[in-house]
């Protein structure tokens, strides 16, 4: 496959320049050796023309690198870019994890081996208290790093996924942007390459980050028309609720001075 090589744009006659079959328009991608084209599909990272596949940890990642990608298959669109830099957090984050993944698994298990050495040892020999204690703390380091190491992977692990979320977000808004808000969850999926369901939970995404930047960015005389309706809203509710309360306040004492009068004339 060509996927790493450099294609540029897509080609005038359609035909690709590795196989010379059809090159997909939608796609940008060569229907015959899977070659894609445009810059649409640059890598942020090692900046290749590349294709991506599929990874458990990063969604997608490149096929040159392995670092994270977002897929937005629509070769005609001028990319802005904006997830690039949540990206390259990802990738950073997705080393540190795995780094301390590794070293805390390989410093895990000498320090098992070591605590089955001394475990062993001591049930032969008995050295006394104080060395006994001295060589179960000291055993038992490597363990506590083992430990300590995977909550730090685990917490790399959020930051990278926190990362990924943000730049599929961001591709997903350019993406609406570009055909004027009227993506469907069917489309966005297509261009993505996700399902219905996950383009519909981005979409929404999108709306709320939308409604609550326009929120933000109001100016303040908007902010304190809406405070004013606001507070106008919540003293009209309370107002109803306060005659609410009275009228039925006045039901029961209308009740009783019936009851009362009932039982004078029964009297």
């Amino acid at each position: 496959m060509a996927n790493g090589r450099k294609l540029g744009q897509l080609p005038a006659d359609g035909k690709c320049s590795a196989c010379g079959e059809q090159v997909s328009k939608e796609t940008g991608r060569c229907e015959g050796c899977g070659a894609v084209y445009g810059e649409a599909h640059r890598c942020p990272h090692c900046r290749s023309i590349a294709d991506v596949e599929a990874s458990e940890a990063l969604r997608f990642r490149c096929s040159v690198c392995g670092g994270p990608r977002v897929v937005a298959d629509d070769p005609a669109l001028k990319r802005e870019h904006g997830e690039n830099p949540a990206l390259e957090l990802a990738r950073k984050a997705h080393a540190r994890r795995t780094a301390w993944q590794m070293g805390s698994a390989v410093v895990g298990g000498f320090g098992g081996i070591a605590l089955l050495v001394a475990l062993a040892s001591l049930a032969v020999v008995s050295p006394g208290f104080f060395l006994t204690t001295l060589a179960l703390v000291m055993v038992a380091a490597p363990l506590l790093f083992s430990v300590f190491g995977f909550r730090k992977a685990k917490r790399a692990g959020e930051e990278r996924d926190a990362a990924i979320d943000r730049a599929w977000t961001s591709v997903a808004r350019e993406l609406s942007e570009a055909h004027d808000a009227k993506l469907s969850p069917r489309q966005l999926a297509k261009l993505m390459r996700i399902d219905e369901t996950q383009a519909e939970l981005l979409l929404a995404q999108v709306s709320v980050d939308d409604f609550v930047r326009s929120r933000i960015e109001e100016p303040p005389e908007k902010k304190a028309r809406v405070a004013d309706d606001d507070a106008i809203v919540t003293d009209a509710r309370q107002a109803a609720e306060e005659a609410a309360e009275a009228a039925e306040a006045a039901e029961v004492d209308r009740g009783r001075v019936h009851a009362k009068a009932d039982a004078d004339a029964k009297g």
